[in-house]
């Protein structure tokens, strides 16, 4: 070996420890050596830019004052000492994710790589960190919208199931009643019942027909609201009366199984801003969700009070209650108690939800409060009281639906009843002929413009699916024909209760809409009422 070589070498070693310094100093990740007393040796240009502080700050000084949260230091002084007594070390050559803290005492995370290098009895430890806080964000990110699919998974699936729930009860509600309406007929039909089985058989038939009435009811209502297409026709309301027709109504059912109604209504409650019809429905609802739930015997209080500036109706039942994880869920739809097989009582789960949603667009508040099962419950709605100069209009007069003689009479009147179901002209004559009306049917529109030009009659009750055309284009017909050729008519359409087909009827020239089933004393009285006020001599 020449002296040129020996003496080369230290050069060679020079210019590798500036090559090794060199790649540290351009290194991506932060490089931080220590020498076996903990105080800083080495330390990159990534080290000062992630953590804050110069080399010159930083070289020399106590590497745990550094970068180390002060909750860890004691922890990572000790295992210095564990490691230059025994030579063992959790963190060396592995990869862990630890916390760091910046100069401004801010915390980050941090991937570390960790080494030690022995030469006798010095001992230098260099360690690799990288920031991972954007890494660590976008995990979260992914955690966040893994847990919200996962929500909104098992939200569907309740969802799902709740409708699948709601769609078989639905079907078992709506054959119940169907089941009593084709049983009583058939034995109707034999003539074998006594007076008393007959009366008995055309009531529990009138019950369930209505039964079924609301029930169709409650879900298209239901829909409207969903699809934001609700509208309440409102009105400054005196109370009294709408809370009393709704008692009224549903007598009969709490008569049936022996339930007191217990009505204090303080008439002095005041007026409301409101729409009668859904303020009846909400009482209406409530009271034969008691009803339903009260045991035989039992007995259902409704109260009407003032409350400050609210008006307060309160319904109250001795019935089972209500359970306490049940409770504040009772107002959402197609929820129920029990939707088993072997539930003791009927019902889709859909009347409180309807309940609320009315009394919320009131701008009112409804609640439900029970002590637990076998306590009862009452249910509370809350509407704001109308200034005290608004006008009154004044409630509908309540006649009961049953009383044949208190019925208006239209004999000697001509009807024309236009529907395309035959046993829907059936029924409906029957009804007007009974209380003394000449009618005359159509099956289509065509037959209706024909049978108007030949009969002359005083009233036209047409459905508005004519199967030919629609009654909205019949009756845009009949106006155009000159008033001695029938063109004034007064005339009622048949058809669904949604607002948008009230609207269009009236709008299209209808002088009235009636909502299908038609109620008999609803359609007499329709029909009275639109001869009296046209009727020719």
């Amino acid at each position: 070996m020449s002296v040129s070589d020996v003496n080369a070498r230290p050069d060679r070693r020079r210019d590798t420890a500036d090559h090794v310094r060199a790649v540290l100093d351009t290194a991506l990740d932060a490089v931080i050596s220590m020498d076996a007393t903990g105080l800083v040796t080495f330390w990159n240009p990534k080290a000062e830019e992630i953590f804050g502080w110069s080399r010159d700050e930083a070289v020399g000084k106590p590497l745990a004052e550094l970068i180390i949260p002060p909750s860890l230091r004691a922890a990572h002084t000790a295992g210095l000492a564990h490691y230059l007594r025994t030579g063992e070390a959790q963190l060396l050559n592995r990869r862990v994710e630890i916390t760091a803290v910046r100069r401004d005492g801010s915390e980050l995370p941090v991937e570390l790589a960790l080494v030690a290098v022995r030469e006798g009895e010095y001992h230098t430890f260099s360690a690799f960190l990288r920031d991972i806080t954007e890494r660590k964000r976008a995990e979260a990110e992914r955690d966040r919208a893994l847990l919200e699919a996962e929500n909104a998974r098992a939200a569907a699936e309740a969802a799902s199931r709740a409708k699948d729930e709601f769609l078989a009860t639905l079907s078992h509600e709506l054959r119940t009643p169907l089941t009593s309406i084709v049983g009583w007929v058939y034995l109707l039909r034999a003539g074998k019942l006594d007076a008393a089985g007959v009366a008995r058989g055309l009531e529990t038939i009138d019950r369930n027909a209505m039964l079924q009435a609301q029930l169709v009811s409650d879900i298209l209502d239901m829909s409207r609201i969903m699809a934001a297409r609700f509208r309440l026709n409102v009105h400054p309301v005196e109370l009294a009366p709408v809370v009393a027709a709704a008692i009224d109504s549903l007598v009969p059912a709490a008569s049936a199984k022996g339930i007191r109604l217990q009505p204090v209504l303080d008439p002095s409650t005041g007026i409301v801003s409101g729409d009668t019809d859904r303020l009846q429905q909400v009482v209406w609802n409530l009271l034969s969700n008691a009803i339903k739930f009260t045991p035989q015997g039992g007995r259902v209080q409704v109260r009407l009070t003032r409350a400050g500036d609210q008006a307060e109706i309160t319904v109250e039942d001795t019935g089972p209650g209500i359970r306490p994880e049940l409770l504040p869920h009772i107002f959402e739809m197609f929820r129920q108690g029990d939707s088993s097989n072997t539930r003791a009582h009927g019902g889709v789960g859909l009347g409180l939800a309807v309940v609320r949603h009315l009394v919320e667009l009131h701008g009112g508040t409804v609640r439900a409060v029970s002590a637990g099962e076998g306590s009862g419950a009452a249910f509370t709605v809350r509407l704001p009281l109308a200034r005290e100069d608004v006008s009154l209009v004044p409630a509908p007069p309540r006649t009961p639906a049953s009383d044949p003689g208190a019925q208006p009479r239209l004999d000697g009147l001509r009807v024309l009843v236009a529907d395309r179901e035959a046993e829907v002209r059936e029924i409906l004559a029957g009804i007007l002929g009974q209380a003394g009306a000449h009618v005359l049917t159509a099956s289509s529109a065509k037959e209706t413009l024909e049978t108007l030009a030949r009969e002359h009659p005083d009233v036209l009750v047409a459905d508005l699916e004519m199967g030919d055309e629609s009654g909205y284009a019949l009756l845009a017909k009949v106006r155009a024909l000159p008033p001695e050729a029938g063109g004034n008519i007064p005339a009622a359409a048949l058809g669904l209760s949604r607002t948008e087909d009230r609207v269009q009827s009236l709008l299209a020239g209808f002088q009235i809409h009636l909502s299908k089933p038609v109620r008999p004393a609803e359609l007499v009285a329709v029909v009275g009422c639109l001869c009296g006020q046209t009727r020719r001599p």
